[in-house]
């Protein structure tokens, strides 16, 4: 049986090199199977990005700047290979849209040091803007 995919959308180096951890702790979990996607204005440097940190873009996407071509790329994709779940960091919309589009699962990859909502318990819970 086949572990369920996990697409982690990176749009920028940025958004790759946050990427990367994730998908390092999925794959040491074995629970699910992530796929790294490279997309974006400049998807050859999401790949490189990856391939620097010792990972490889699972799909590389064509390159575009304009919203309509992203959202339709990530769309066609995932009508053939639908994942399980989508985690798109950053301002990817493109990707966000399309996995709203088609129902699939977004957990939240925005917490962190400067994020005004953490996972963590307690009713004063702030994070620090250092």
């Amino acid at each position: 049986m086949s572990l369920p995919e996990v697409h982690l959308a990176g749009g920028t180096c940025a958004e790759a090199l946050r990427l990367v951890p994730v998908a390092l702790a999925m794959r040491e979990q074995g629970l699910v199977a992530p796929v790294l996607l490279a997309g974006g204005p400049e998807p050859t440097a999401v790949a490189k990005t990856y391939i620097a940190c010792g990972l490889a873009a699972d799909v590389t996407l064509p390159a575009s700047a304009d919203l309509a071509a992203s959202l339709r790329r990530y769309d066609q994709l995932w009508a053939v290979r639908t994942p399980a779940a989508v985690v798109v960091r950053g301002d990817n919309l493109g990707a966000a849209l399309a996995a709203f589009w088609r129902r699939v699962r977004r957990p939240r990859s925005r917490y962190g040091r400067r994020c005004s909502r953490s996972p963590r318990p307690g009713p004063n819970w702030t994070c620090s803007a250092a």
